[in-house]
């Protein structure tokens, strides 16, 4: 893939972040006036790492979860830009599935599917068409990050769109094939699909393998800045799980500190290692 295109890709990515913002705000009211409603009616508490820590210091709220949407949206445009403009000169194939992972944050506008159920009282193949979505959004997410550090350990394969659409595909495969129930939701508004520990794992599994492929890189490379990288992508997945699950104002602030000091030291590291080539 050429220079052009990539930054092209990149600009319509920004673009495309800033749709479910300008859907959040119009649909906000109900958003807000449906979660306390939705909150109560969740199956259980969500899970994740930070989730089961933080969760233990912190009690539940109905309104965290909307803030953490919030922030996940904002972040999806901030670090496209960020990328956009550390990069735009400079032909690195990691940066490129980089931007797809922050991008697929914006997929997390689907769990106001369910709050916007609750208010205005919509059937639940609505809510289980958001979860099908969401599903998407976070294992593309995944397989991007994975990809992003599969590029960065070494690998040479110039066929970068097709990269993607084996991404989208299987994502797609694994969003249509669990079974969602339209009723059932965690405490984080999220659907809660069929298989949910089994997901769980595939998805632990990839951030392992992409924070230790970056550590590869550090030595396949001879590089010190991939291995701070691979720091940054271990704050980044643990950034990620915390915002995709956290239901309290503990873990708010913590996955969001940790989210963007992750995507700050791996875009940082490796704008400075392509600057001494």
């Amino acid at each position: 893939m050429t220079l052009s295109a990539r930054n092209r890709i990149l600009l319509a990515a920004f673009v495309l972040s800033l749709v479910p913002i300008v859907v959040f705000i119009l649909t906000a009211g109900d958003s807000f006036g449906g979660a306390q409603a939705a909150s109560a009616a969740a199956s259980s508490r969500s899970t994740g790492l930070v989730q089961t820590i933080l969760g233990f210091l912190s009690t539940k709220s109905a309104y965290a979860p909307l803030v953490s949407i919030t922030f996940a949206l904002f972040f999806a445009s901030a670090s496209v830009v960020l990328l956009y403009y550390s990069f735009e000169k400079t032909q690195a194939p990691e940066v490129l599935f980089f931007a797809l992972f922050s991008l697929s944050f914006v997929a997390e506008s689907f769990r106001l599917a369910v709050p916007l159920a609750v208010a205005r009282e919509w059937p639940p193949a609505f809510v289980v068409g958001a979860a099908r979505a969401l599903v998407f959004g976070r294992f593309f997410g995944l397989l991007s990050l994975f990809a992003s550090s599969v590029y960065a350990s070494g690998v040479d394969f110039q066929k970068h769109g097709r990269v993607i659409l084996i991404s989208a595909a299987a994502s797609l495969a694994i969003a249509t094939g669990v079974p969602v129930d339209g009723l059932a939701w965690d405490s984080a508004l999220s659907p809660m699909p069929g298989y949910a520990s089994m997901l769980d794992l595939v998805e632990l599994a990839l951030s392992l393998i992409a924070c230790l492929s970056f550590l590869v890189a550090a030595k396949s490379r001879g590089a010190q800045e991939y291995a701070v990288a691979a720091a940054g992508c271990f704050l980044v997945c643990l950034g990620r799980d915390g915002l995709i699950r956290g239901d309290n104002w503990l873990a708010l602030p913590v996955s969001a500190t940790a989210l963007v000091a992750g995507t700050w030291l791996l875009a940082v590291k490796v704008h400075r290692y392509y600057l001494w080539l």
